[in-house]
């Protein structure tokens, strides 16, 4: 049996409730809002898109139904208990602060917690 990379998952993965808005200018689309749902959580992006490069430039957060703690194990686990009530917020597991750039092809995924302000 030939398991696939976490690569391969994360695209393969089931995006449901998928919902939009945005300005199409010049090549680039530019979103107000972007939501949709994965399982176990829910993503709300604003950013920016450019057709001919497929470069992608989003900010948001990602709100998982777990708590930050739950999404490993052993010491990590237990250090991160300590950072849960911070990422706790209108009922979800976990809030995070995300940000996605780079291609289509290959986006770079991470935390915003120091990142610049949205554009």
């Amino acid at each position: 049996m030939r398991w696939a990379s976490p690569r391969t998952w994360m695209r393969a993965s089931a995006v449901s409730d998928l919902l939009g808005h945005f300005h199409l200018q010049h090549d680039l689309a530019a979103f107000e809002q972007l939501h949709f749902s994965v399982a176990g959580a829910e993503v709300r992006l604003k950013g920016q898109y450019e057709l001919p490069s497929e470069t992608l430039d989003f900010q948001g957060d990602l709100r998982m139904q777990a708590k930050l703690s739950q999404t490993v194990s052993g010491k990590k686990s237990f250090f991160l208990k300590l950072a849960d009530p911070f990422f706790k917020k209108d009922g979800a597991g976990s809030v995070v602060p995300i940000r996605i750039t780079g291609t289509r092809d290959d986006p770079k995924f991470a935390l915003a917690l120091f990142g610049k302000k949205q554009k």
